[in-house]
């Protein structure tokens, strides 16, 4: 989330984290008994999971030229006057949320657009009430259940830094109650007084919390972990390889996390905006990403950035101001 680091480049250096212990906290690689989560075939391969072309995640893997995306088509439906970006997409492609700012309360607001089929378009959305203030709300990313959300905001924080704060629910068809200090408890030893976290994204089992804060410099990803449902997050600490020095936000993975998608301003060469959208990918849950590369055929000259795919892999939800001065939102589809 780029426009609200401001209040925070102008701080010190940042110092780095072991990364040791986190993966063994990592689930096996393939699919848990029972799940239709995407994971590995029978010849050890990513598959391509339910309800998109069997090869997604595959070509997600091989790269360039193997991986292509359609030309990005607006989300025209959803755009509003302001910004409308930080998507994220439940698994069966009917809800989206995002932030819209302003939103009704005239801060940044959560939004949910809902829709009965993936063979229609989300036509509206609406404001999720409970979570959101008259201050500014941020990227949420719920578990795969979506009985737990993970969101930013600054609603009464020190110094007006954006926290992660923390809803949950036992029924996921009923609304999110408004955060209470027991789910706070959950990221506790994440928030830091006084720092900025941004760009919350959880594992489907919701054991792994990724996000993007600013702690003494520029944005860099981490991941928080928690050894059960019922214990709370430790300390974040620096995912490895990904992270350029330059500000790197916005991580989302796909189900079986081992794809990554995110933000960068790290140098991408001519013609391409200043933040622009990038992917890496590692072989198992164990093993450390890739070197990253920019997403093919989607970033223009202007920002780009809140990358997520679907739960399928064949689709890249994202914002873009590539519309104009204001973030829109935008959707590309896996081509080849």
């Amino acid at each position: 989330m780029w426009d609200r680091i401001a209040v925070c480049v102008v701080l010190g250096g940042c110092g780095f984290q072991s990364r040791a212990g986190l993966a063994g906290d990592l689930p096996p690689d393939g699919d848990a008994p029972g799940s239709d989560a995407p994971g590995t075939g029978p010849d050890g391969r990513p598959d391509g999971g339910s309800g998109g072309q069997a090869d997604c995640f595959q070509r997600w893997f091989d790269g360039e030229p193997g991986l292509a995306l359609s030309n990005p088509a607006e989300l025209t439906a959803l755009a509003s006057a302001g910004d409308d970006r930080d998507p994220w997409s439940s698994a069966d492609g009917l809800r989206l949320y995002f932030v819209r700012t302003p939103g009704p309360h005239m801060g940044g607001d959560l939004m949910l657009a809902t829709r009965g089929s993936t063979a229609v378009e989300f036509s509206a959305a609406a404001a999720y009430d409970n979570l959101d203030t008259p201050d500014d709300e941020s990227h949420a990313g719920l578990s795969g259940d979506e009985k737990l959300v993970v969101f930013s905001g600054n609603h009464n924080t020190q110094n007006n830094a954006f926290q992660l704060f923390v809803s949950r629910r036992g029924d996921p068809t009923q609304p999110f109650p408004s955060p209470s200090a027991p789910d706070q408890a959950l990221v506790a030893s994440v928030n830091t007084a006084g720092d900025n976290y941004f760009d919350p994204f959880l594992s489907p089992d919701g054991l792994r919390l990724y996000l993007a804060p600013v702690l003494g410099g520029s944005q860099q990803i981490r991941m928080a972990t928690r050894m059960a449902a019922d214990k709370n997050f430790g300390a974040p600490a620096l995912l490895a390889v990904v992270n350029s020095g330059t500000a790197d936000a916005d991580p989302a993975l796909s189900p079986d996390e081992r794809i990554l998608v995110f933000s960068s301003r790290r140098p991408a060469g001519p013609g391409l905006g200043a933040t622009n959208l990038w992917y890496s990918t590692r072989p198992s849950t164990t093993a450390d990403f890739a070197p990253p590369r920019l997403i093919p055929s989607v970033n223009s000259d202007q920002e780009d950035g809140d990358p997520v795919l679907s739960a399928d892999g064949c689709e890249l939800y994202f914002a873009s101001r590539r519309a104009g001065s204001k973030y829109h939102l935008f959707r590309a589809r896996v081509t080849r």
